[in-house]
């Protein structure tokens, strides 16, 4: 039996994967977690994809680069590849991409806590019943709308973006806001007035994101799981594919989102 997931690994790591093949080959899953299923090794549900850095740059840019990923930060992206995939450095290797993507350095600005001492607020008793809120404003006219309301429930962090129309701006009733969703700006740079349509991914893509306060998304605070944003790696018994052309069909059909 060969597996083609272990196709173009470093020299020194074909023997171990000739090995755990070998050994998931006659019993699977082993004592470990790994199994064998399609053709396709998994550890604990996730795909294992082996020391192939050509497949590990193709899923960390389909879940980074596309429209859900929304060129998030470094522990967002890890989270969000970690839910599906495994290998040895994975985490490294998503901190390398994201440090060198272009987009995220000529979009994102640095974010520092202001000075003085914060006083913590009370927790609230229960879900949306303690709101935040934001304007975006300055955004050119996209079906006769110009500004972005953000509502923010504060128990879950979950989030609803609203286009409404003002007559004045956000700056009259609100500090500037201190966030802005990066998904918003590219699509703002790529397609100027046709933002509001993108609204729904943008808010989908805030809720789904890995938030540090709570240790999983916005999403799962409020529904109890995370979401299904269209990346699966279960490959139907009589589909013949290896992790090479499985990666491919991921990162387009994310990016078809």
């Amino acid at each position: 039996m060969t597996l083609q997931a272990l196709s173009s690994v470093k020299p020194q790591r074909v023997q171990e994967a000739q090995q755990l093949l070998a050994q998931l080959a006659v019993s699977s899953p082993d004592s470990e977690g790994y199994n064998l299923e399609n053709g396709l090794i998994r550890y604990r549900g996730k795909l294992w994809v082996g020391n192939n850095m050509a497949i590990q740059t193709k899923i960390i840019a389909g879940l980074h680069d596309s429209a859900i990923g929304g060129n998030s930060s470094i522990n967002a992206t890890y989270y969000r590849v970690k839910q599906h995939f495994l290998w040895t450095g994975l985490k490294q290797d998503v901190e390398n991409y994201v440090k060198q993507c272009t987009t995220c350095h000529q979009a994102k600005h640095t974010l520092t806590h202001p000075a003085g001492l914060l006083n913590p607020l009370p927790i609230p008793s229960g879900v949306w019943q303690d709101l935040s809120m934001d304007y975006i404003d300055g955004l050119p006219k996209s079906e006769g709308y110009s500004t972005i309301m953000v509502v923010v429930d504060r128990l879950t962090k979950a989030a609803h973006f609203i286009a409404v129309k003002h007559p004045y701006t956000a700056s009259t009733i609100l500090p500037k806001p201190s966030w802005i969703p990066l998904f918003v700006c590219m699509v703002h740079d790529a397609s100027p007035h046709n933002w509001k349509s993108w609204l729904p991914l943008a808010e989908l893509r805030y809720n789904s994101t890995y938030h540090s306060t709570l240790g999983y998304s916005p999403f799962k605070a409020l529904f109890g799981y995370e979401p299904n944003l269209g990346v699966s790696t279960t490959v139907p018994a009589d589909t013949p594919t290896s992790v090479v052309a499985l990666a491919e069909t991921i990162k387009m059909g994310i990016r078809k989102t």
